[in-house]
């Protein structure tokens, strides 16, 4: 996988030749992943920026009279083109509609986003208007904390301990793949840890049976399959 290489290669195609010191980089892996293409492919004859911000592009002109924002998101190494496409949108004006000067603002959602860029990158994301970027972060997850050297955070944090939660099975809440796992990341921000019993309590009214979506991480009480399936296992609600 890319995302275990940590090399970085310049952003300057992504911000521009920007004066910040020290020059901002990104993780060479996310940045092919971001920017690659081959005419001659099958499946990527344009790089998934072109195919993004052409489509953005279209949207803002569309939609020029509304009232509008932009949202990204995603999930791990989604996470990551997330951060890079929240900042070239931002960094090219493609949150402005052609030929004006009133920009839209850009969140980016990312959930369990390893870092993305170095100390110049984070520079460079600061000095941007127009955007803001929640990383979801279960706190246990080790892939927020990659790669551990030469990179940096970047926006706010929104931290959770699916640790505590009392419907997955203890043995199971500290496995690497369960901390990662998108589904328990879900479950994790529709709950909360109550002030003085420290009870983790669901206040987002979210099936718990999606928790044992491609996984097996819910106490056998609530009577819900590994992998569980709505389709082929019915609703639990």
């Amino acid at each position: 996988l890319k995302e275990v290489n940590w090399p970085l290669t310049s952003a300057s195609n992504l911000l521009g030749d920007t004066p910040h010191n020290p020059h901002p980089h990104v993780h060479q892996g996310f940045h092919s992943l971001y920017t690659s293409s081959n005419p001659k492919s099958q499946y990527n004859k344009f790089s998934a920026r072109d195919q993004v911000l052409r489509a953005v592009r279209k949207l803002v002109d569309k939609y020029k009279d509304e009232e509008m924002s932009i949202t990204i998101t995603g999930h791990s190494l989604g996470s990551a083109l997330a951060t890079l496409n929240a900042v070239d949108i931002v960094s090219g004006g493609y949150n402005k509609p052609t030929g004006s000067d009133k920009a839209c603002m850009v969140t980016a959602f990312v959930f369990a986003s390893p870092k993305v860029g170095d100390k110049g990158f984070k520079t460079a994301f600061n000095k941007l208007s127009n955007r803001h970027l929640l990383h979801i972060r279960n706190i246990n997850d080790i892939v927020p904390k990659l790669p551990f050297i030469f990179y940096f955070k970047v926006g706010k944090q929104l931290k959770f301990d699916t640790t505590k939660s009392t419907y997955v099975k203890a043995d199971n809440a500290k496995a690497i793949g369960a901390l990662h796992n998108l589904e328990n990341y879900l479950h994790g921000i529709a709950g909360t840890m109550s002030e003085g019993s420290g009870k983790f309590e669901l206040i987002v009214k979210r099936n718990i049976a999606l928790v044992n979506k491609g996984a097996d991480l819910l106490k056998s009480e609530f009577g819900v399959p590994p992998s569980y399936d709505e389709q082929k296992n019915g609703s639990t609600e």
